[in-house]
């Protein structure tokens, strides 16, 4: 969306990005640019602290098609609730797919299937090192798609295989399609 649109205010508040860091890239990895007619999705990398955890931002995918109770519940949450990843074991479309919902199970949705595969390893491991979060709650007219924006922390646990090692997005599913751009001199990591 371009600076000039009367409702770009809107917009990157509804992305929660603070005044002032509105770069593109930085608009284009929280809302992921996507348009219905696009094959593709752009997510930024988790953003790695000191302690070797890492943050991330994802809104809650799905919402529009939970039953409207959960709508009503979605459109109560505040800000710092926290959310429960489950795994969703008859989820035919994505065998690692990870439900969202409240501690009064209602159902919000899904973890976007990017981070859901790095994510899923670490819940087997020792769920109590993932916490996500409601960031933000978009009213109507914000499209579903941007409703529940939460922030997610995965605390490194440097006892366990995948603490000491684990990098985000290094997995089968993120490897380039060809080496083309490391035949040319490129560095593909």
């Amino acid at each position: 969306m371009t600076r000039s649109r009367p409702d770009y205010g809107r917009y990157i508040q509804s992305l929660n990005i603070p005044a002032g860091e509105d770069d593109p890239m930085t608009v284009l990895a929280r809302s992921g640019g996507g348009k219905a007619t696009d094959n593709y999705e752009v997510f930024p990398c988790p953003e790695i602290d000191e302690n070797g955890s890492y943050h991330t931002y994802f809104f809650v995918r799905g919402l529009q098609y939970m039953p409207k109770c959960s709508l009503d519940r979605a459109a109560q949450l505040q800000p710092q609730e926290y959310l429960y990843l489950s795994h969703d074991l008859q989820n035919l479309y994505d065998p690692k797919a990870l439900l969202l919902h409240m501690e009064d199970r209602y159902n919000l949705g899904y973890c976007p299937r990017y981070l859901s595969h790095d994510i899923f390893l670490k819940l087997q491991e020792n769920p109590l090192l993932v916490k996500v979060e409601i960031d933000r709650v978009n009213p109507p007219p914000t499209p579903m798609q941007f409703r529940l924006l939460c922030r997610m922390t995965v605390e490194c646990d440097p006892l366990t295989t995948t603490g000491r090692d684990f990098k985000p997005f290094a997995g089968e599913d993120y490897q380039p399609f060809s080496d083309k751009r490391s035949s040319m001199g490129i560095d593909c990591a």
